[in-house]
Parts: C-alpha cells; sequence; structure tokens
C-alpha cells in the first residue's frame, strides 16, 4: 500500500543528522548570497567562493587554521570523487593552503554527502559538517565585521533578506 511506504525524505531524515542538514541549509544560502551580490563569478550567475576568500583576506584562512573546531579540514579533509580505472571512488587531496581552497574543501563535504556514495552513518561526516557550520559561521561573522569592504556588505544584506 502506497501509504504505509516510507518516503525518501523519512528514510534519509533517519540516516542523516541535522548538523546535515544545517550545514545544507547555511551552504545553500551563503550560494545564494554569493550569487546575488558582488561575489558571483564574472558573466555567471554562479557563486565564487574564491572571490569570497580574496574578500575576507588571508587573516580569515590563519584564523581557521588555528582554530580547533576547523581541525578536520586542515587534518584529513573531504576526499575527491574520482574515476580511476573505470571506477568512481573516492581520492584524497591536498590540505588547503588557503581560503578558497578551504572553502572548496567544504563544497566537496556538500557534494560527497548530498552526491557522493556516502552511508551517512560515521561521525567523520557529523565532524566535517559541524566543522563545516563553525567556518561558515565564521566566514559570516567576518563579512559582517567588514564595514570598509562593499562586496562583503551587500553579501550579509543578501544572507539576511529573504529568510
Amino acid at each position: 500500500e502506497a501509504g504505509t511506504r516510507m518516503t525518501l525524505q523519512d528514510y534519509y531524515r533517519q540516516k542523516v543528522g541535522q548538523e546535515a542538514f544545517d550545514f545544507f541549509a547555511v551552504f545553500s544560502r551563503f550560494e545564494y548570497a554569493l550569487k546575488f551580490s558582488a561575489l558571483r563569478q564574472d558573466n555567471r550567475p554562479e557563486a565564487s567562493w574564491y572571490k569570497m576568500a580574496q574578500a575576507l583576506g588571508a587573516s580569515f584562512y590563519e584564523a581557521m587554521k588555528a582554530a580547533p573546531e576547523a581541525a578536520v579540514y586542515f587534518e584529513n579533509p573531504p576526499r575527491q570523487l574520482a574515476l580511476v580505472g573505470g571506477q568512481v571512488q573516492f581520492v584524497p587531496v591536498a590540505l588547503p593552503s588557503n581560503g578558497w581552497e578551504l572553502f572548496q574543501s567544504l563544497k566537496r563535504a556538500r557534494d560527497n554527502l548530498f552526491h557522493g556514495d556516502k552511508r551517512h552513518d560515521n561521525g567523520r561526516d557529523q565532524a566535517l559538517m559541524v566543522a563545516g557550520l563553525f567556518i561558515l559561521n565564521h566566514a559570516y561573522g567576518t563579512a559582517e565585521a567588514a564595514h570598509d569592504e562593499p562586496a562583503l556588505l551587500d553579501f550579509v544584506g543578501r544572507m539576511e533578506f529573504g529568510l
């Protein structure tokens, strides 16, 4: 009977922790705000995490590198899904060496969790989501405090409106 069958959202709600849903929602809102601010890709309606990292500056990256809450991204970043010998598998990546690469790691964590071959039930996924939320919250706070950077102020306004 159709009424007794579990829905997909009920299935995934049991498999993916609240941290993953929170991370997905916050990450998605970041991408929206980047696309609709000056922090979008040139001539494309896509988020530019590179421009975001540049606007935040090297001090943002250094603060995250020093933060124990973000350590998983600097010690064991999410692996990249790749085609190796005709097989799809996760392969290691270099440690992030700047803010843009750190944001790329967050993007990879999101992609792996929601598009990759994940079991959705291990502590590593939860650690990546919690650390990712810490990094995004710190990025937002840094942007909010940057009163002299128009692109970041525009981004902050886009994050707040429409929620």
